[in-house]
């Protein structure tokens, strides 16, 4: 199978089974996988059939399959997949193309290590008085991807 629409059936999923449904919300991230389930387990065995789970009808999956349906159908065809799939392919490569630039510090077309550095440098000097200090580090860490609660991607 593609691997593109089993990456896009993945998601849908994944945001299926995140997707807020009629049950008590967890802290601050919507309902808890348990409430999830009870939600839709309409035998009550705590476990979720085929005919019980129900695809999100709201939502980052829905807002997906909303996009990527363009004719409307209420289907999603191999063409639309593509085609949502190039805008996506787009859209990455016109942000790396301009992450490129802002480093390319001298528009020579080439990132060295001293271009680099400047970008490394001016990203921590949040005061911009040339110099770094132990808080600005703090703040670097603090903030750093990966962190447990931070995002990779900015918002």
């Amino acid at each position: 199978m593609n691997r593109s629409l089993t990456t896009f059936g993945s998601l849908l999923l994944a945001t299926a089974l995140a997707a807020p449904v009629v049950a008590q919300p967890g802290p601050g991230r919507g309902p808890g996988p348990a409430a999830m389930i009870e939600a839709m387990d309409t035998d009550g065995d705590g476990r979720l059939s085929p005919a019980e789970f129900e695809p999100p009808r709201r939502g980052r999956g829905a807002e997906l399959r909303d996009q990527a349906d363009s004719d409307g159908d209420g289907r999603v065809s191999r063409a639309e997949h593509d085609a949502m799939q190039a805008e996506r392919a787009q859209r990455m490569a016109e942000r790396a193309d301009a992450r490129f630039e802002a480093m390319d510090g001298n528009g020579d077309g080439y990132i060295t290590d001293e271009e680099m550095q400047e970008q490394a440098f001016e990203r921590l000097d949040a005061d911009d008085d040339g110099y770094l200090t132990a808080e600005e580090f703090a703040t670097m860490r603090e903030n750093r991807p990966g962190k447990p609660g931070k995002s990779r991607r900015p918002e």
